[in-house]
């Protein structure tokens, strides 16, 4: 029992050490690619493509998005009680509950029209 879970522990060690050395090699590649010679940057080396691709990481996130744990998308289930509350509506509160939402998130179209209508002509 113990030999696996040791092997198991060295698989995983070592896959995310070679993970971690081409993620930083990608990034300082990538950098050196393109940088340089757009920008006029200088060139970086292995640990500071290494720190630019965690700094990355830990401002635009690290891949939670798309699908859940369970295969399901998290974050979404909101869509489908929406989605079975509109389709229970009869067709009077549908029109009443677009009126409301176009009311309330399109007034700038016809604040935009109006100005156009009030106009004289200097003539």
């Amino acid at each position: 029992m113990y030999t696996r879970r040791g092997w198991w522990i060295a698989k995983f060690i070592v896959f995310g050490t070679l993970m971690l050395v081409l993620l930083g090699l990608l990034t300082q590649f990538l950098w050196n690619f393109i940088m340089p010679d757009i920008f006029g940057l200088r060139v970086i080396n292995f640990w500071q493509g290494l720190a630019m691709f965690a700094l990355a990481k830990l401002i635009f996130g690290f891949g939670g998005g798309g699908r859940g744990k369970w295969g399901g998308y998290r974050g979404h289930h909101w869509k489908k009680e929406w989605a079975e509350k509109y389709s229970k509506l009869s067709p009077e509160d549908r029109e009443r509950f677009k009126q409301k939402l176009k009311d309330k998130w399109c007034s700038w179209e016809e604040s935009s029209v109006k100005p156009a209508e009030t106009q004289k002509d200097p003539q």
